[in-house]
C-alpha cells in the first residue's frame, strides 16, 4: 500500500480492499466499493457508471440515495459524449484518476448541455472519476461528486491507491459471476459439472445434480466419490495428462443405462481439482424444455406430468414432496405460457 497515505486512512483503505476483492458478484463488488468510497472520500454521492457511447445507453448505481439520478439516466446517456472524462476514457482507455478540471476550463464545461441539464440540476460542482479498463466505446468507473469544495491531493491519492485493487476486484467478480452463469446454463441443458480431487472425491457440484442423476441411477454427490464406472478413465486421464499441453476431455464413459442413461467425461488440470462433466442422454429430447427456461428438476416434473398421474403420484415417482411438485408445476406453467394442467401436458408432449 502507498506509504504516503496517512495512518488514519490506511486502515479504512485496507478494509475496503478486503471487501472489494472478496466480492462474489459484480453487484456485490459495486455495493462494497460505493460504501467504502463514501466513508473515505466524503461526497454528496458516489456512483458506479457504465456508459456505452455507441448505444447511447447507461447504467448508474448511486449511493447514498439510489433514486437521485433515476429520472436523468437516459438524458445522461444521450449527453455523455459531452463529458470530458467519459470522452477521454472511451478514446484512450486511460484508467488513471481524473478530475473534471483536468480537461477543460470551468466556463467551457458550464456551457455544455450536460452541465445545464444534469450537473447543475443535481448541484454537482466537482467530480472525481476512477475509470476501469473497458471494451472500446465503453466507459466504466466510479465517480465521487461534491456540491462545492473541490477534491484534494489526499482524495486523489486514495483513489490512485485503490485503483489496482478495484481493477483486480472487478475482473475477479466478473469471472466468479461468469463461472456461475456458465454452470447454470450447463445445468439447465442437462449437464452436471463436478470439481474432483486427485483421489476422486467430489469437492463441488452444480446445484441439483444429485437429485437429477439419482433418477438415472448415478450416485454423484458433494463429498462422495466419482461413479465406479468412471474411475478407470479418471485415473488414466489424470495420470496421463501432459501439463505442457492444453487439456482435452477424455472419452465418454457410460455411467448408467437406467431410463435414458448418463455418460461422463474428465477434463484434467495441472494441479487439480479436475473437472468431470456428466450428461444425460435425455438432454437431446428435453432441449426444448430447457430452452424454455426450465431447470433439470423442473424438466423432470414436466416430463412426469406428460406421462400422467396426480401431483402425489409424481412426487412419489420422483422421490420429492408433493408441495415441491406443485411449486415446480407453477414455474412450468409460466415458462410454457399455459394456465391449466391439460394445456401443460399437451405442450410438453409436443415439445418432447
Amino acid at each position: 500500500m502507498d506509504s504516503q497515505l496517512s495512518p488514519a486512512d490506511e486502515a479504512p483503505v485496507r478494509e475496503l480492499i478486503g471487501a472489494v476483492t472478496a466480492a462474489r458478484s459484480v453487484d456485490e463488488y459495486v455495493a462494497n466499493t460505493l460504501e467504502g468510497l463514501l466513508a473515505l472520500v466524503p461526497s454528496v454521492d458516489v456512483s458506479w457508471n457504465e456508459v456505452n457511447a455507441l448505444e447511447q445507453s447507461a447504467h448508474i448505481v448511486i449511493r447514498p440515495d439510489p433514486t437521485r439520478y433515476e429520472h436523468l439516466v437516459s438524458r445522461f446517456a444521450a449527453l455523455a459524449h459531452e463529458h470530458p472524462i467519459v470522452r477521454h476514457v472511451q478514446q484512450t482507455n486511460d484508467s488513471r484518476t481524473h478530475l473534471l478540471d483536468d480537461f477543460m476550463p470551468r466556463e467551457e464545461f458550464e456551457a455544455t448541455a450536460l452541465y445545464r441539464e444534469i450537473f447543475e440540476v443535481l448541484g454537482i460542482e466537482s467530480q472525481m472519476v476512477l475509470p476501469l479498463p473497458a471494451p472500446p466505446g465503453v466507459a466504466l468507473g466510479f465517480a465521487c461528486n461534491r456540491d462545492g469544495t473541490g477534491f484534494s491531493e489526499r482524495d486523489r491519492l486514495i483513489m490512485d491507491t485503490l485503483r489496482p485493487y478495484l481493477v483486480h476486484g472487478y475482473r475477479a467478480a466478473q469471472l466468479r459471476e461468469g463461472s456461475k452463469l456458465m454452470r447454470n446454463a450447463l445445468s439447465a441443458t442437462g449437464w452436471s459439472v463436478a470439481l474432483v480431487s486427485q483421489d476422486g472425491e467430489v469437492a463441488e457440484l452444480t446445484e441439483g445434480t444429485t437429485e437429477v442423476l439419482h433418477d438415472v441411477g448415478v450416485d454423484l454427490r458433494q463429498g462422495g466419490h466419482i461413479p465406479d464406472a468412471l474411475e478407470p478413465t479418471f485415473v488414466e486421464t489424470v495420470n496421463g495428462y501432459d501439463r505442457h499441453r492444453p487439456a482435452v476431455p477424455s472419452r465418454r464413459v457410460v455411467l448408467s443405462d437406467a431410463h435414458s442413461g448418463a455418460a461422463g467425461s474428465v477434463i484434467p488440470s495441472p494441479a487439480g481439482p479436475h473437472v468431470v462433466l456428466v450428461s444425460s442422454a435425455r438432454t437431446a429430447e428435453t432441449g426444448r424444455l430447457a430452452a424454455a427456461g426450465l431447470t433439470p428438476r423442473q424438466i423432470d416434473v414436466a416430463v412426469a406430468l406428460s406421462e400422467g398421474g396426480t401431483n402425489r403420484q409424481i412426487a412419489r415417482r420422483l422421490g420429492v414432496a408433493e408441495g415441491t411438485v406443485k411449486k415446480h408445476l407453477e414455474t412450468v406453467y409460466r415458462a410454457l405460457d399455459v394456465d391449466n394442467r391439460a394445456s401443460a401436458v399437451a405442450t410438453v408432449r409436443s415439445l418432447l
